[in-house]
């Protein structure tokens, strides 16, 4: 063997030992979760960020921060932001003049305007006049309610009547070229709260993905959007709440994972109570009052603005209804939904897809129940 393959050899012994000793493949990156939690479109937003190093954290942290900043200002319709045009803005300005907003009010507003025709308008954003009025009504309402009566006075057929005349997109001119939006008549106006924190949890997801996270979750206000799986590869378990006990143990829990959005709508998140009657703040658009098919309405799909539209939408069709809408949707959509109605026990539809569990009655489409848990025990 000449001097040289022996040099060789000796450097492959010395190069297994080491091998053995110490190891030769390199480590798997460790995920250290960070969570973080912030106020936003009145409501907490929570955020659990999984990253290897403190400064890719902030980084999603501040993601988070500025995101809902600068989304909870331009679609907030109540309040006034030095140097921004918001919804409030377009609707102060209403039978006055166009107004000039920043492209995600466009982009909002013309997702808006194609899923109220989508949804044959149960989903339908220029109802804004006769969500003041029932808002109105509900403040009133929550005030009697805490006193500890249920003595509440409700709208009138008249009052609701008028405000409806002032609705419809007929009435809203969107230039996405020059960046303007036009009320024509003075009396409407625009309400984004059945899609504003959804779509905004959505654009979220999107630059976390984009800024290097592999693995978390975004709560916006109960719009969760999951990123990718768990660290381990499994799914992110998002639990429904049971609308009796809000804040007690879930009713059932969704796995779910690869940026899936989960988002509910329900007559126990904001609501008064007259005569024993419960008035959620999901107005039918048909009948001018809250609609009252179900206790709660759960989607699952890829994308969180588009979950909320629908979890709104399909809250206020019944159930035969809302079964023929997401069969024709998931035929003609290219992403589909799954959906979840959960009933009190005692009051609910029968059907196939639904079963007693954990105190309430849920019925699920098929494509969600093998991700229920317990539902197909």
């Amino acid at each position: 063997m000449s001097p040289v393959m022996k040099e060789m050899k000796k450097l492959f012994v010395l190069f297994i030992l080491l091998c053995t000793l110490f190891g030769c493949t390199p480590k798997e990156p460790v995920y250290n979760k960070y969570p973080k939690v912030i106020l936003g479109f009145d409501t907490m937003i929570t955020m659990n960020a999984y990253a290897t190093n403190d400064k890719d954290a902030l980084t999603y942290s501040q993601i988070l921060e500025n995101a809902f900043t600068k989304y909870n200002q331009l679609f907030d319709k109540y309040n006034d932001y030095e140097g921004v045009n918001n919804i409030k803005t377009i609707n102060d300005n209403a039978g006055k003049q166009k107004v000039t907003v920043e492209q995600p009010i466009i982009d909002l507003l013309l997702l808006a305007k194609e899923y109220t025709e989508i949804t044959n308008g149960t989903f339908d954003i220029t109802m804004g006049n006769t969500m003041v009025l029932w808002h109105n009504y509900r403040d009133q309402g929550e005030q009697i309610n805490l006193s500890g009566s249920d003595d509440v006075p409700l709208p009138t057929t008249k009052e609701l009547q008028e405000s409806a005349k002032y609705a419809g997109w007929k009435y809203v001119e969107i230039d996405d070229e020059n960046n303007t939006v036009y009320i024509t008549n003075e009396h409407v106006s625009l309400d984004v709260g059945a899609i504003a924190k959804g779509y905004t949890t959505e654009v979220v997801a999107q630059e976390l993905e984009k800024a290097g996270m592999l693995f978390g979750n975004v709560n916006g206000g109960g719009n969760v959007r999951v990123v990718g799986n768990k660290v381990d590869g499994k799914p992110w378990s998002v639990g429904i709440a049971n609308p009796n006990d809000p804040y007690g143990d879930t009713v059932t829990t969704i796995y779910t994972g690869g940026n899936m959005s989960v988002v509910t709508s329900g007559d126990y998140q904001r609501y008064f109570v007259s005569n024993g009657k419960i008035y959620s703040h999901i107005i039918d658009p048909d009948t001018l009052f809250p609609a009252t098919h179900h206790r709660s309405v759960t989607i699952v799909t890829e994308d969180s603005g588009v979950a909320d539209i629908l979890s709104t939408a399909l809250y206020v069709m019944d159930l035969e209804e809302g079964l023929q809408f997401v069969e024709n949707y998931n035929k003609t959509q290219e992403k589909p939904v799954a959906v979840v109605w959960v009933y009190d026990v005692d009051n609910h539809p029968e059907s196939s897809l639904g079963k007693e569990l954990n105190g309430v009655y849920i019925v699920a489409t098929e494509n969600i129940q093998e991700n229920l848990r317990e539902f197909g025990k």
